[in-house]
């Protein structure tokens, strides 16, 4: 008899607690309602069927729906019961709490939907005031949301991330660390290192995908822009699956090199120039992976350096859209002079004075500037990478 009473005694106090949580649960809900039901004595129900008190309990509800994860006195934080929180509602919801008068400090997390509250005067007219809150209710002036920076600070957190994630193999993503350390690329995809980055000023992608799960639900993520620029994957296993979505013919396989060391590279030739538009003619007539229109948008850019001897013109580099370096060459008649060294070792240097970490493509095949890579003590990285393209 004794541990009967017991028992029911636990499951008086079980549903008891239930019924408390309901006023943290339920929308817009009285708090003096939800108590009195709370102490009324539950009444067991068939399976399936609504508990009594619910009819009573849905009287009054507003538009909020919020849980109490932690609080203490003047200070609560809230979870908001959504899917998900856009950087407008967050933006919404705070200018909300920051007018109301009793609010004294208020943080919204979109990321996770919570909203850290500090106020004066009464609890229970605190919940009121959040069970009354409606995003569309709410006339937030013009200007508040645009110049917030939620989106902004938001994108460069998840930037951050995945470059951490990344760094874990950096001679195999410098590409894509690179990409969104310098602003150049746009997360569409992270988890792990199964990454979508997407390149819109110059309509590229990079992708890697651990296994075809991931890689699936990366696919339609992909821009149709992308389709005809190029796509680069680190690794051939999805390059047919690849090329038949955004149909594609081509592919060029590449090893990637990256400069990491700490001290500045010697230049023995001093004198390197940014070319002008006046020098286009002479980089496209020797720059053969690339157009005059390319070549042209290159050296607008500032991203062209010419090397002189004796006042000609006999050799040039360059840095890609994409940010990598590239577009190397250097006249027959003054090669093995190490024209080709200081070039590279110039404009590394230079991008390593920008906090940039210098990368470049390498065609397979191009022993030549294989052995250079090495000659600087750049790192080659394993596997190589893949560009496909239209």
């Amino acid at each position: 008899m004794r541990q009967r009473k017991q028992r029911t005694a636990q499951q008086r106090t079980k549903q008891q607690k239930k019924h408390k949580t309901i006023d943290y649960t339920l929308r817009g809900l009285d708090i003096a309602m939800i108590k009195n039901v709370a102490i009324s004595r539950p009444r067991q129900e068939a399976p399936g069927k609504i508990p009594w008190c619910f009819p009573l309990l849905l009287i009054g509800v507003r538009k909020m729906k919020f849980v109490i994860k932690h609080e203490i006195k003047g200070r609560m934080r809230i979870h908001v019961s959504q899917y998900r929180m856009s950087y407008e509602q967050a933006d919404t919801l705070l200018y909300f709490l920051h007018s109301n008068k009793y609010v004294t400090f208020a943080k919204v997390y979109e990321r996770t939907g919570d909203a850290v509250i500090s106020y004066v005067g009464d609890r229970t007219e605190m919940i009121r005031t959040l069970q009354q809150f409606s995003y569309e209710k709410v006339d937030v002036p013009a200007g508040v949301i645009e110049n917030s920076g939620r989106e902004l600070n938001a994108k460069y957190q998840e930037k951050q991330r995945v470059i951490k994630k990344l760094s874990a193999k950096k001679r195999i993503f410098i590409h894509m660390m690179e990409t969104l350390s310098r602003g150049l690329g746009e997360v569409l995809y992270a988890e792990g290192k199964n990454v979508l980055i997407y390149l819109p000023e110059i309509g590229n992608a990079m992708l890697n995908a651990e296994d075809e799960e991931h890689l699936e639900k990366m696919l339609p993520l992909i821009p149709k822009a992308v389709s005809e620029h190029s796509i680069v994957t680190v690794t051939d296993r999805w390059n047919e699956r690849v090329s038949e979505i955004l149909g594609y013919h081509g592919s060029m396989l590449c090893s990637q090199a990256c400069y990491t060391r700490g001290e500045p590279l010697p230049v023995k030739h001093k004198d390197i120039r940014q070319l002008t538009v006046e020098e286009v003619p002479y980089v496209a007539e020797h720059y053969h992976l690339g157009d005059e229109i390319y070549v042209r948008e290159r050296i607008a850019a500032g991203d062209v350096f010419g090397i002189y001897i004796e006042g000609k013109l006999c050799g040039f580099i360059g840095c890609h859209n994409d940010g990598s370096m590239g577009m190397l060459y250097v006249e027959d008649a003054y090669r093995r002079q190490g024209l080709a060294a200081s070039l590279e070792g110039y404009l590394i240097n230079k991008q390593r004075e920008q906090g940039m970490i210098p990368y470049a493509h390498i065609v397979n095949g191009n022993e030549a500037s294989i052995q250079l890579q090495e000659r600087l003590g750049l790192n080659l990285s394993d596997p190589a990478i893949w560009w496909l393209y239209n």
